[in-house]
């Protein structure tokens, strides 16, 4: 474009301000970029969390059966040894039993 002397200031500063907003532009590509990147990690990290939560939810619930089966009822293992006691079976050290309910307790509870 061919100006003269009086409009080259102008064209200038035009040239200028267009190259300044050039430059906004492009950080403001930059900044978009970047978050959508970061949304998306965080999206991958609630994921793993959540999922890891459901897996140490089911391993607790595991856990609860295993207890169970166990160390709880009449049947249950360490009620079957503890009762090795009584045929004169002297151990050095005790099973902890969990407590039974007593027969109103179980009425409270349920």
């Amino acid at each position: 474009i061919i100006v003269s002397p009086t409009n080259l200031l102008m064209a200038l500063q035009l040239a200028d301000n267009l190259w300044h907003q050039e430059v906004q532009a492009a950080g403001v590509r930059d900044i978009i970029s970047r978050a959508t990147l970061l949304y998306e990690k965080l999206a991958g990290v609630q994921e793993a969390f959540l999922a890891a939560r459901d897996k140490l939810r089911a391993a607790e619930k595991e856990m609860d059966t295993a207890e169970e089966r166990l160390s709880r009822g009449k049947g249950s293992y360490a009620r079957q040894v503890e009762m090795l006691r009584d045929c004169g079976v002297k151990p050095k050290r005790k099973l902890k039993l969990p407590e039974e309910p007593a027969e109103g307790d179980e009425a409270q509870q349920g």
